[in-house]
């Protein structure tokens, strides 16, 4: 596989290779412990489901429990382990809750058709609303706050 890494954005750039003959690895990083991840975490709490996929495929979990690193630098970091053994690496906050049991299948679909493949979403959606980023149909985004450390 080529890697290039852009910006602060990790993007992976697949080789001809057989989707089904690769492994697949969900990358996720949390401030919690390993224990509080899988009893507090959205994404924790909804993995159980999922041990075994539709068409016997396996996804395995590379979690950066305890973490203190920001997301660029952990994901990185799974594709330089990547390196020795390849794998489709799928980058997902702890905050997502996956509620698609086909989810798996989708994704192995769509890498059949690209190289990259990404998801974007919002807890919430409204009529006219013309993407996930805004909050109405007036194209009006959140204000950022500012942060204090």
């Amino acid at each position: 596989m080529a890697y290039e890494s852009v910006h602060k954005h990790v993007h992976i750039k697949a080789a001809n290779f057989d989707l089904h003959k690769v492994s697949a690895a969900a990358v996720t990083a949390t401030r919690l412990s390993k224990q509080e991840f899988f009893k507090t975490s959205r994404l924790g709490r909804s993995l159980p489901v999922y041990r075994t996929f539709p068409k016997r495929q396996t996804i395995e979990l590379r979690l950066f429990a305890n973490n203190q690193q920001g997301l660029p630098s952990v994901y990185n970091n799974a594709i330089e382990e990547c390196k020795t053994d390849p794998a489709i690496l799928i980058f997902i906050h702890d905050d997502v809750y996956l509620s698609e049991y086909y989810w798996a299948e989708h994704l192995y679909d769509a890498l059949e058709h690209f190289d990259l493949v990404g998801l974007a979403g919002n807890k919430r959606r409204v009529p006219r609303q013309a993407s996930w980023m805004f909050l109405d149909d007036k194209f009006t985004r959140v204000a950022m706050l500012p942060t204090t450390q």
